[in-house]
């Protein structure tokens, strides 16, 4: 028997609202919009807390405050793990860092036409050649991609 996937799949969101961040909120969105929401609000989180001035990507969020003890909060009588802010950028770039953002322009890119997303991808992929090539000229070699950009 065939299945035919309907693109009208509805899922349940439910999130803590942003004004007051306490308050438990539910919505009904397209199964899709979801993903491209939730695709775009992590690569934007991304972009603006880990792209360093190499414009390369460092490898995670650090400095805890005001300390990296776990805690715990309790919500309409349910326990969560409490939020703990980061501050800063830490650790070194690693390649696959930037690879995963180069990956996730590109796919934001080819969902939204956006052209924003294409220019991040160009500048990202230039920048991690300079920074992770050191000095070996590897963007001189023969590359093949089937994007048609590079």
């Amino acid at each position: 028997m065939n299945y035919i996937r309907k693109r009208t799949i509805r899922i349940v969101y439910r999130y803590i609202d942003s004004r007051d961040r306490k308050t438990r909120k539910v919505k009904k969105l397209l199964k899709r919009d979801y993903y491209l929401m939730f695709a775009k609000k992590i690569y934007h989180w991304q972009k603006g807390h880990l792209l360093n001035d190499q414009g390369v990507y460092w490898d995670m969020m650090g400095q805890c405050s005001p300390d990296c003890q776990i805690r715990y909060e309790e919500v309409g009588g349910q326990r969560y793990r409490g939020h703990t802010q980061l501050l800063k950028a830490t650790g070194k770039p690693y390649s696959y860092n930037s690879g995963t953002m180069l990956s996730g322009a590109v796919d934001l890119y080819r969902a939204t036409k956006q052209k924003d997303y294409l220019d991040d991808a160009k500048a990202l992929a230039k920048a991690s050649f300079l920074y992770f090539d050191k000095g070996r000229q590897a963007a001189q070699r023969v590359l093949f991609f089937s994007y048609g950009w590079f």
